[in-house]
């Protein structure tokens, strides 16, 4: 077979090509995944970092909201509240989870409840 000026074989730049590629759309995927949800969800971009670089997270939730369960679906942190009954106060509640099959890291999540000063009177 004919060698370029390299001294590579047309099918030897082939494989190069297209192991670049691979190795481009890897790359790419990663960064898009970290980067992921900037713009979604109720708490933004944070929660896409939380999760795919292992950072601490802080949720505030609206004041007079106790935290009822938190999941992760989808890249996308999901919580459920429930509005803070008379006798309720405001708790700190942290989430403590394991990474995924990529990543053996802790994932840690703070969820804040607030009480608004009019309700804490009543």
């Amino acid at each position: 077979m004919k060698k370029n000026q390299n001294g590579l074989t047309f099918i030897e730049v082939l494989i190069l090509i297209t192991i670049a590629a691979i190795l481009g759309a890897i790359i790419f995927s990663l960064v898009v995944f970290s980067l992921g949800g900037a713009q979604s969800g109720l708490v933004g971009g944070a929660q896409s970092r939380a999760r795919a670089l292992s950072d601490g997270m802080v949720v505030e939730l609206p004041p007079n909201h106790k935290l009822v369960t938190a999941t992760w679906e989808n890249q996308r942190l999901w919580y459920l509240v429930r509005s803070m009954g008379t006798g309720d106060t405001a708790e700190t509640n942290l989430f403590i989870g394991h990474g995924g099959a990529h990543d053996g890291a802790e994932k840690k999540i703070v969820f804040k409840e607030s009480k608004l000063a009019a309700e804490v009177a009543k």
